[in-house]
């Protein structure tokens, strides 16, 4: 009778404290910034990846702020050269600190979730010549598209590098 009552209670809190405890974990690691003038698409892209992005920054012991450009930028105006402003206003800021060392490192990335970007890699190789049994240099040319959260992703995977010092493989 009133048992039920307590134990549904009881449950509801602790399923709370979950929540809250792991909002808490994703918010150490991950901040969304100026998040009320984002359009509805990017937002929601953002807050699902929100737990992708801090089991990553977790991993790598760094925090991601993100930030959108439209309302960080109007007061740098007069620093931002007037060539530059059209392609930095608009689009997000996401920035790498590590949280060991306080080094920071900054990109822009386009807000539009409807592109595709193109990424172009070259990756140096030894090709062998097969007539003199001799080998060469040259270079393998990879390219991808990726969506906006890859390119995302993608930047934060580059700025912790470089926040970390860490090589890739």
């Amino acid at each position: 009778m009133k048992i039920g009552n307590i134990i549904s209670k009881l449950q509801n809190r602790m399923s709370m404290s979950a929540i809250s405890r792991r909002e808490a974990k994703i918010n150490k690691y991950v901040d969304i910034h100026n998040s009320g003038v984002l359009s509805d698409s990017v937002y929601y892209q953002l807050n699902m990846a929100r737990e992708i992005i801090a089991n990553f920054a977790r991993k790598n012991s760094v925090k991601v702020d993100i930030y959108n450009t439209r309302k960080v930028h109007p007061e740098r105006s007069a620093v931002v050269p007037p060539y530059s402003q059209d392609s930095i206003l608009g689009n997000l800021e996401v920035v790498v600190s590590n949280l060991r060392t306080g080094l920071a490192q900054r990109d822009f990335i386009p807000a539009s979730t409807n592109e595709v970007y193109p990424k172009v890699k070259q990756v140096p190789i030894i090709i062998p010549i097969r007539e003199s049994g001799l080998e060469r240099p040259g270079y393998a040319k990879y390219s991808t598209e990726d969506n906006f959260l890859r390119n995302l992703y993608r930047s934060i995977e580059m700025l912790t590098k470089s926040v970390t010092g860490k090589t890739s493989k």
